[in-house]
């Protein structure tokens, strides 16, 4: 397991951190390429996260390319999660 708690994120936050982002604020998270369902499995993560504290999250995702080592690039995504207000509604 990664040092932020998390096999499917890349970085040195553990998923509760991004629970405690205020309103307005962002969060840009990069996705560890070597795990193939880090996507379901982080977005799954993160609003069940926000839904124990009580909060909701919107998360974006975009496809991006990573340097899995030098010269060696493999396809990933990253994902914005932003909190938003317990009444939004998605568009």
């Amino acid at each position: 397991m990664a040092a932020n708690g998390s096999r499917f994120i890349l970085g040195h936050l553990r998923m509760t951190d991004y629970a405690r982002l205020e309103d307005g604020q962002e969060a840009v998270i990069v996705l560890n390429p070597a795990e193939p369902n880090a996507r379901a499995e982080a977005s799954k993560g993160l609003k069940a996260i926000y839904a124990k504290a009580g909060r909701h999250c919107v998360i974006s995702t975009q496809s991006i390319l990573v340097e899995e080592e030098p010269g060696v690039w493999k396809q990933s995504h990253f994902l914005k999660v932003k909190p938003v207000p317990l009444n939004h509604v998605e568009k």
